[in-house]
């Protein structure tokens, strides 16, 4: 996910209805934390679901 207005992303790693793998997120966080601007406050992290797909 991108924060526009921040400039930075979050990883998002949904499993199914309304869930999400919060380890797998971290895990990426810290994975891509060297290559790209990954958002350092866990709070700003938030999902949007249902989102139309092209």
């Amino acid at each position: 996910m991108y924060l526009f207005e921040r400039g930075t992303i979050h990883p998002f790693a949904p499993t199914g209805t309304q869930r999400r793998d919060s380890a797998f997120e971290l895990q990426v966080r810290t994975a891509l934390s060297g290559e790209l601007p990954i958002e350092s406050d866990i709070e700003r992290r938030f999902p949007i679901w249902n989102a139309p797909v092209p």
